[in-house]
C-alpha cells in the first residue's frame, strides 16, 4: 500500500494565507511568520511566492501594453445603475504618440461636484511600478473637508495630462459645467491644462502650505535667526490678508523693510520674483470660503500610499483594480444610507469646540459696537480685539477709514490697525453666512464672534454641553473642616 503525499499548499493553509493578505499583510516573510505564529506549518518561499503571483493575476489580469490596457478598459465604460459603483468616464489611447489616459469615478461623487463652483487636482508618484503618475480631483466642503471626485493615470504630469482630467469632467458632467476657482500647488501644467479645458476666465489660487514650505527651504539665505523669525513672521501676516488690496499694502511695507537688507537681500529677491510678482494668489482674502491649501488632498495622497497601497509599487493590472476598489471607497463614504457617511456640508458646520468658545466670549461680556447701513439691508458689529481697550466711536471710524485707503505707513503700523478690533458682517437671511474678520474665521469659514452674536440676537441656541460652568469650588488639599453647630437659644 502506497503512502500517498499530499502535493502543494493545504487548504487551510491558503485560506489563512487568503485571510492575511485581505488584512494588509503580503510580504511572503511576514506571512510565513504569521503562519508559525498561528502554529501552522509553512510551507517553501517558492510554494508561497507561485501562490501569490497566481492570486495576483486571477484578481489583477497582467497588462503588459496598451492594447491590453485598452481591452480592461472597455469592459467598465459602461454607467451602472449603482451610484456608487466606478466606471470609466473618460479615456484616450494615442497608438502614435504612445500616450493613454484613464479616469475613474461614480455617478454619487459627481453629483457632489456638478454645482461646485471650485476644483482641487494634484498628481502623486510611488504607486505604479511603470512610474505612471496618478492623479485626483477633489472639492472642499464648507468645513474645508476635502471630498475626492475623480481619480486617474495618465503617462506623466503635462498641461495635456491635466487637460485629460478636467475633460473628463466636463464630458460626465455636463459643456455646462465651468469651474470658476482653481486652487493647486505652482504647478503652470495645471493651470495651462485648466485653461485648455475651460477657458482664461477663472480665479487661481495657489496652495499656501507649499509656498511656506518653499520659503523655509530658502532658509539657508538668511543666517541671523531672529531677523528670520520676524521675516518668515511678516510673511505669515501676508498670507492672511483680507483681499487684494491689503496683500498689495502689506507686501510693500514689508519689502522696505528687508529689500536693501544686506542679510535678507537675496532671499528678497527671491520672494518677490516668485511670491509677489509672479504668483500672489496664495493670501486667505483671495477666495474667501474656500481653502486656501491643497492640504486635504495631499493627505488623500498620503494615505492612499501608507494605507491603500502599503507603500508597495503595483503593477498595472493591480494599480488598475486599486483605482477602481478606492473609486468604490470613497463613493460608499458618502452613501448617506452608511451609518458612518462623510456628508458634504454645504454651510459653515459650527461644532461643540465653536459653541464653547463662543459661550465663554459671550460670558465675558465683550465690548460690542454695531452700525446699520443707511438703507438699513445690513448690521456691522464691532468688536474690540482681547486685551485691548474699550471701543470708541472714533476708533471706528479710523479703523474703517485706514482699511479702507491701506494708508499704513509701516508693518507694525497695519498689524496693530486691522488687530484693534474684529468686524462682523451679519447676514440676515442665514446667519451662518456671516462674515467676520478674526484669523480663525479666514481659516474655517465659522467663528466665536459670529456664533456669539447669533446666540446674543435669539437666532440660535448652545448645546448644554457647550455651556461648561463649573459646579462648585474645587476641594482643597486636606481633611476638611467640621460643620460649625447650629446656634442654639434657651
Amino acid at each position: 500500500m502506497f503512502n500517498l503525499k499530499h502535493v502543494g499548499m493545504k487548504p487551510d493553509i491558503k485560506q489563512y494565507i487568503v485571510d492575511l493578505l485581505s488584512s494588509g499583510i503580503s510580504k511572503p516573510n511576514k506571512i510565513l511568520e504569521s503562519l508559525r505564529d498561528k502554529g501552522l506549518t509553512p510551507p517553501r518561499k517558492s510554494q508561497l511566492n507561485n501562490f501569490l503571483q497566481v492570486r495576483r493575476q486571477n484578481i489583477s489580469p497582467p497588462i503588459l501594453s496598451l492594447g491590453s490596457l485598452e481591452s480592461y478598459v472597455t469592459n467598465l465604460r459602461h454607467i451602472p445603475e449603482d451610484e456608487d459603483k466606478p466606471y470609466v468616464i473618460h479615456c484616450i489611447f494615442d497608438y502614435v504618440e504612445k500616450w493613454f489616459g484613464v479616469s475613474f469615478s461614480t455617478r454619487r461623487l459627481l453629483n457632489l461636484i456638478e454645482n461646485h463652483p471650485s476644483i482641487q487636482c494634484d498628481a502623486t508618484y510611488k504607486l505604479c511600478w511603470e512610474g505612471f503618475p496618478i492623479l485626483i480631483t477633489g472639492i472642499s466642503d464648507k468645513q474645508n473637508t476635502f471630498h475626492p471626485i475623480s481619480i486617474s493615470i495618465t503617462t506623466g504630469e503635462t498641461a495635456k495630462d491635466y487637460e485629460f482630467i478636467f475633460d473628463s469632467l466636463k464630458k460626465s458632467i455636463g459643456q455646462s459645467y465651468k469651474p470658476t476657482l482653481l486652487i493647486a500647488d505652482a504647478s503652470e501644467a495645471i493651470t495651462n491644462g485648466f485653461s485648455e479645458s475651460f477657458g482664461t476666465d477663472f480665479k487661481r489660487a495657489y496652495c499656501s502650505f507649499h509656498v511656506l514650505k518653499n520659503v523655509d527651504g530658502k532658509r539657508n539665505l538668511v543666517n541671523n535667526k531672529s531677523k528670520w523669525t520676524e521675516l518668515r513672521n511678516g510673511i505669515i501676516e501676508m498670507q492672511l490678508a483680507r483681499s487684494t488690496e491689503h496683500f498689495q499694502a502689506v507686501s510693500k511695507l514689508w519689502s522696505k523693510i528687508y529689500m536693501d537688507d544686506p542679510e535678507t537681500k537675496e532671499f528678497y529677491k527671491y520672494f518677490k520674483e516668485e511670491y509677489i510678482d509672479r504668483r500672489q494668489n496664495w493670501y486667505e482674502g483671495y477666495a474667501l470660503g474656500f481653502p486656501s491649501t491643497n492640504n486635504g488632498l495631499e493627505a488623500t495622497n498620503r494615505w492612499i500610499k501608507s494605507q491603500g497601497t502599503l507603500r508597495n509599487r503595483l503593477p498595472m493590472g493591480e494599480v488598475m483594480t486599486f483605482l477602481v476598489k478606492q473609486t468604490n471607497t470613497w463613493s460608499y463614504e458618502r452613501n448617506p444610507s452608511n451609518p458612518n457617511c462623510k456628508p458634504f456640508a454645504a454651510e459653515p458646520v459650527v461644532s461643540l469646540q465653536i459653541e464653547t468658545a463662543a459661550f465663554q466670549w459671550s460670558q465675558a461680556q465683550p465690548d460690542t459696537k454695531f452700525k446699520t447701513s443707511a438703507d438699513g439691508s445690513h448690521v456691522t458689529y464691532f468688536i474690540s480685539a482681547s486685551g485691548k481697550p474699550k471701543l470708541k466711536e472714533e476708533d471706528i471710524n479710523k479703523y474703517l477709514r485706514v482699511t479702507s485707503n491701506c494708508s499704513w505707513r509701516t508693518l507694525d503700523g497695519y498689524l496693530s490697525s486691522i488687530n484693534r478690533l474684529w468686524m462682523v458682517t451679519l447676514n440676515k437671511n442665514n446667519w451662518k453666512y456671516s462674515e467676520c474678520t478674526c484669523p480663525y474665521y479666514l481659516k474655517k469659514n465659522i467663528c466665536k464672534h459670529i456664533v456669539g452674536l447669533a446666540v446674543n440676537l435669539k437666532l440660535t441656541e448652545l448645546s448644554a454641553s457647550a455651556k461648561d460652568i463649573p459646579l462648585g469650588k474645587k476641594r482643597k488639599r486636606g481633611r476638611p473642616g467640621k460643620a460649625s453647630k447650629a446656634l442654639i437659644v434657651d
